[in-house]
């Protein structure tokens, strides 16, 4: 069967005790998920032993090395100690994954998960075979509501603002990634975060004259194909930039006059017109433009040119409308379709993002 997959994630070892009761967990989680995504598309599952058998070989195969994603229809590698909810939700952003988990016919389902050697990653595949539609109709008892989704909070932390962005990316991106955007730790840098999560990236920080240590180690880990500098050489010195070429071979620079010429100078370089959705938030502090870069790496594209909607990130009190983005630059003539999200003061703005209002470094990175 044709297969994709979603690649694994550097995590923490999950303790040998506590691997067996996760795989089993796991295993059943995604099992209870696949039933209510389908009967949402109102479509029915059932269990089979040859689709688990298939998803079972193709778990164990991939664990050990051996390539055998062409057995099952899906297969993923998370971190063992992430939830299986979100590898789930990874699936069905997919269009292939969610192409698989979906097919009306195919409703036969069964899935593997299987633990590497140290315990660090899930190998899990999913397998779907096809019945018809009549064996796949929807019971009329089946579950209406999506079962809640159990979340744990993982702490990621370092020394400084430094380490604590390098041990973000060392803990969800593998070498060899597309693109590493490098941003001031002393400045806002905010408009990398979408960009670096469209290229599959993480963002990391430096000192205007040095590259800190943690940095350093960082990168030459992730061995990035392109290193993107943003902002000026007032918060990146040139002598940074050029320290950066032991790192990968194409590193380039994107920056303006001020940090409202930089965002939109990183939007033009990575979305192209037409994009979903423009978020627009005050440029004199960060809270709310931390929130919008959170939400727009997770699918909802930010970008200065574009026909979509525009969300305004602010109340009243921060932004006004009508009014200007920036001189010589309109909100209600550009974009009709302005939402505006947030109360009148910064917190009801940013309550979820789970950042401290004060400081932004550490939740630049975040946003990636």
């Amino acid at each position: 069967m044709a297969a994709a997959a979603i690649t694994a994630t550097t995590a923490r070892p999950v303790e040998a005790g506590a691997i067996e009761q996760t795989v089993e967990a796991c295993r059943e989680r995604l099992k209870q998920l696949t039933v209510w995504a389908r009967a949402e598309q109102g479509l029915g599952t059932v269990e089979s032993t040859e689709a688990q058998a298939v998803a079972d070989n193709s778990a164990r195969l991939n664990a050990s090395g051996v390539d055998g994603h062409h057995q099952a229809s899906v297969i993923a590698a998370p971190g063992a100690d992430g939830p299986c909810d979100v590898t789930f939700e990874s699936l069905l952003r997919s269009p292939p994954h969610r192409r698989w988990v979906l097919r009306p016919d195919h409703c036969r389902m069964g899935w593997g998960v299987v633990p590497d050697k140290a315990g660090s990653a899930l190998f899990i595949a999913g397998d779907f075979i096809d019945v018809g539609p009549e064996a796949c109709a929807l019971d009329e008892g089946a579950p209406a509501d999506w079962p809640p989704v159990h979340r744990e909070a993982a702490r990621v932390s370092g020394r400084d603002r430094y380490e604590t962005a390098a041990r973000l990316a060392e803990r969800v991106f593998k070498p060899g990634v597309k693109a590493v955007f490098l941003a001031p730790g002393e400045d806002y840098a905010l408009a990398a975060g979408p960009a670096a999560a469209k290229l599959g990236g993480p963002v990391l920080v430096t000192k205007r004259a040095e590259l800190p240590e943690a940095t350093v180690a960082e990168l030459t880990r992730l061995k990035p194909k392109m290193i993107v500098v943003v902002g000026g050489s007032d918060v990146v010195s040139p002598a940074v930039e050029a320290a950066l070429r032991r790192y990968s071979a194409t590193v380039r620079r994107v920056a303006g006059a001020d940090r409202y010429e930089t965002a939109a100078q990183v939007s033009a370089a990575f979305f192209d017109p037409g994009v979903a959705a423009l978020y627009v938030a005050i440029g004199e502090d960060f809270p709310d433009a931390l929130a919008a870069g959170a939400a727009a790496a997770a699918g909802w594209a930010a970008a200065v040119h574009g026909a979509g909607p525009a969300q305004l990130l602010g109340g009243g009190g921060v932004v006004r409308v009508p009014g200007e983005l920036h001189p010589g630059v309109g909100l209600g003539d550009s974009y009709p379709r302005l939402r505006r999200v947030g109360g009148d003061v910064q917190g009801p703005s940013v309550a979820a993002v789970g950042v401290d209002g004060g400081h932004h470094e550490d939740g630049d990175t975040g946003g990636a």
